[in-house]
């Protein structure tokens, strides 16, 4: 019996679900927990529509019903949508103390040529993003895809050096507030493909794992630098 050939729905829409699944994976290790019953459908659907595939995709599975958060500082367990603004906060307060900490280093060594002074935002999605990749990097647990397939050397080091190779030259064309804006565009894509970076184990999840290596790759690869000319036009 020739086996019937899957439309591009039924495979999106497999990949959609499949992803779903990962974040929730991802979050249940951060502390959170699900009622899966109410994110995850029951059975798959007859009749698969482009619709259908979104509201997976853009499902926030921390507003859910039954969605909880066990706070570590308090040790109290929250609900999923305050568990979010919890973690939200955390990460600004770290990258803020982590522009503080670099701020300082700054003025203790030879300044830097690039002239980055002006730019101070109150959150820093470059910093949050840095801290994201440094937290990779320092996991020495050989159970991960990203400590384990490249025989030792951890693969979130060749994306921080993209990543820091894009930035300095956004710098150098007086542009980081730019870098920022794309950075929180694609926020979302970013801490998607980050979080299967980090967590993925299984060989059975290698294929995900390369998938979101290149995703992120070719995003900290991205954006298009302003020239000089494009920025005195935009004066």
């Amino acid at each position: 019996m020739v086996k019937k050939k899957k439309t591009l729905n039924q495979l999106e829409y497999e990949k959609a679900l499949k992803n779903l699944k990962r974040r929730i994976k991802a979050a249940e290790k951060r502390g959170f927990r699900f009622d899966k019953s109410e994110i995850l459908p029951s059975e798959k659907p007859k009749r698969i529509t482009k619709k259908r595939i979104e509201s997976i995709k853009k499902l926030n599975i921390y507003y859910q019903k039954g969605t909880t958060y066990l706070n570590d500082d308090t040790g109290k367990v929250v609900s999923g949508k305050v568990g979010q603004a919890i973690e939200r906060k955390a990460r600004a307060k770290k990258a803020a103390q982590t522009r503080k900490a670099r701020k300082e280093q700054k003025q203790q060594k030879t300044p830097l040529p690039i002239d980055t002074k002006e730019y101070t935002p109150t959150y820093s999605a470059i910093a949050s993003v840095e801290n994201k990749l440094d937290e990779i990097i320092n996991v020495e647990n050989w159970q991960y895809l990203h400590k384990r397939i490249t025989g030792g050397e951890n693969s979130a080091i060749k994306l921080k050096e993209i990543f820091q190779r894009t930035k300095q030259a956004y710098a150098n064309a007086n542009a980081l507030n730019d870098f920022e804006k794309y950075l929180e565009k694609n926020a979302e894509a970013i801490n998607n493909a980050l979080d299967v970076v980090m967590y993925a184990s299984k060989q059975e999840e290698l294929r995900d794992y390369n998938g979101s290596y290149s995703k992120l790759a070719m995003i900290f690869n991205g954006g298009e630098i302003p020239t000089q000319q494009d920025m005195i036009r935009s004066d």
